[in-house]
């Protein structure tokens, strides 16, 4: 796999997640209740709006409407080509990736911060790997 590819993929994840952030924002300045966004039961990311249960799709249509809500997935799902294990591995490794700027903001103890560091690097290598037995763009 290209390093180049991997760069832009990474960058294009980020603005998949910098539209969902905006998204809550946007929903919490129109008085609406926002809650933390979790993993739910079937492994997706939901989050709770005004208390009630929303995946991303639900969470981005309620902020920018239902075309721009699609154009955002859709972009998203084109560069994982709608892989079920690819949204599982990038999931898994944003996950660790926030423990591991937390315990870096917290200043853990070596040992409890060298066990978030491992396992977010164990992620990272996963998704790699995965990401490499998609064909060449």
């Amino acid at each position: 796999m290209r390093p180049g590819f991997v760069r832009w993929l990474l960058a294009m994840d980020n603005e998949y997640e910098r539209a969902y952030r905006d998204a809550l924002n946007v929903l919490f300045r129109r008085g609406r209740q926002v809650g933390r966004p979790h993993k739910g039961t079937d492994g997706t990311r939901r989050c709770q709006v005004d208390r009630v249960s929303m995946t991303d799709l639900e969470v981005l249509r309620e902020a920018w409407g239902e075309l721009l809500a699609r154009d955002i997935l859709r972009e998203r799902d084109a560069l994982s080509n709608a892989c079920s294990e690819c949204d599982r591995l990038w999931t898994r490794y944003s996950e660790l990736l926030g423990r591991y700027l937390t315990a870096i903001r917290n200043k853990l103890s070596e040992d409890d911060g060298g066990k978030v560091q491992e396992s977010r690097n164990q992620a990272r290598k996963a998704v790699l790997d995965h990401l490499a037995t998609h064909p060449r763009v």
